[in-house]
């Protein structure tokens, strides 16, 4: 049986295991659900590697899947009494570390467009003021990458 708090919040102390969670990873939850940073520490430890895994993934990048990692973890922690338990600790943990590398890969590859459009010669039909060809030289090459 489940049972919620006003909150809406899964009563972890209930008696009902946490969806596809082994008891120690569910004893971890409870106790950082309740502030106990060493129960989260052992967490960290325990899917850290899963976690770099599925950002690595997404963005195809050391620097930036090690951010997303950090992020994700910083994220989850903040969040981590709200877990309600309705899928695994794990399967929670990796939809916010997919949704925060997927938010990094935007927010780069919009960097990258707005540095290419940069680079780029003011007229982008390929003719220029006299009626010469334009080269749009490596502004429009990475442009092309950035797609």
């Amino acid at each position: 049986m489940v049972s919620t708090v006003a909150t809406g919040v899964l009563d972890l102390t209930a008696a009902s295991p946490l969806v596809g969670d082994t008891p120690q990873v569910q004893a971890w939850v409870r106790a950082a659900q309740a502030g106990d940073r060493a129960a989260f520490d052992a967490l960290v430890s325990l899917y850290y590697r899963a976690v770099y895994r599925t950002a690595m993934a997404a963005l195809q990048r050391t620097e930036d899947a090690e951010d997303a990692t950090q992020d994700a973890f910083v994220l989850a922690w903040r969040k981590v009494s709200g877990f309600r338990g309705d899928a695994s600790f794990k399967t929670w943990l990796l939809t916010i570390v997919w949704r925060q590398a997927l938010d990094r890969r935007t927010r780069r590859d919009r960097w990258w467009r707005r540095q290419a459009a940069r680079d780029l010669p003011v007229r982008r039909c390929g003719v220029g003021p006299q009626g010469d060809r334009v080269d749009y030289g490596a502004g429009a090459e990475v442009l092309r990458l950035a797609r």
